[in-house]
């Protein structure tokens, strides 16, 4: 059995107190609802269980619809919609009471390639807002793009947690087959330079710095076919955390 302990703090509360759970809004995995109510009418119904007025919650409601374009299938039973359509329902329903903290179970389970680019674009448009936004799932490329940190479980374990996408000061470099010649030149003129199957990976920190990376390669006839902030692949991430996690384990047991 896995013993789990600590504290999980928002805005200075403990999570269970109700002060917390104001500012939380959960999406779960499985979408449930009412077998006879309108979409419309639900949402305001939610939003007076979380403690809204009907007046704020019929204006709320409102708004969200319109926000998610849901608002012309608001007279729908929630039922009806596709799996897209009730995660959306879902998402409006956990913004009633405009939380700081929204917490998603797999929230891409079951849906279209276009229902997911609708939902991330939701969340990204989110966390444009300032909202932190939680997220489990085991589909990484899906978070490839939206997450800024990462948890990683092994065996019921934390065995990473930090950042991830922060490689600013990292650029992925490449030239016409000369990249052997071009690297030479980087590191006599005193840059971390270092290699990435075919592209050289070069530490550049400011503009300048890219001006004259491109001033080298063009003072030696090379011609930059390839030059962008690197970006770390998360399955790749994972893969290598877990990995060295193991093998931990592996001497450990020994």
């Amino acid at each position: 059995m896995v013993e789990t302990h600590g504290d999980l703090i928002i805005h200075g509360k403990r999570s269970w107190t109700v002060e917390a759970k104001k500012q939380v809004g959960y999406i779960p995995e499985a979408a449930r609802f009412p077998k006879r109510i309108t979409t419309y009418d639900y949402l305001i119904s939610m939003g007076q269980i979380s403690g809204l007025k009907y007046k704020i919650a019929k204006e709320k409601t409102e708004m969200i619809l319109k926000e998610l374009d849901l608002w012309k299938f608001k007279k729908r039973n929630p039922n009806a919609y596709s799996s897209g359509m009730k995660k959306k329902v879902l998402l409006a329903q956990s913004l009633l009471n405009n939380p700081d903290v929204l917490i998603l179970d797999e929230p891409a389970a079951n849906l279209d390639p276009t229902a997911r680019t609708e939902l991330f674009n939701d969340l990204r448009k989110l966390r444009e807002q300032g909202k932190t936004v939680f997220i489990s799932s085991h589909i990484l490329s899906e978070l490839q793009n939206l997450a800024d940190e990462v948890t990683v479980l092994n065996y019921s374990k934390v065995v990473y947690t930090g950042l991830v996408n922060k490689t600013d000061s990292l650029y992925e470099i490449s030239s016409n087959n000369n990249n052997n010649k071009l690297m030479k030149l980087l590191i006599d003129k005193k840059f971390s330079v270092d290699v990435n199957e075919n592209r050289l990976l070069v530490n550049i920190k400011t503009e300048a710095q890219v001006a004259e990376v491109l001033a080298i390669a063009l003072s030696a006839n090379i011609i930059i076919t390839y030059l962008k902030p690197y970006t770390v692949d998360l399955q790749t991430m994972y893969e290598r955390i877990v990995m060295e996690a193991n093998d931990k384990n592996k001497k450990g047991e020994k």
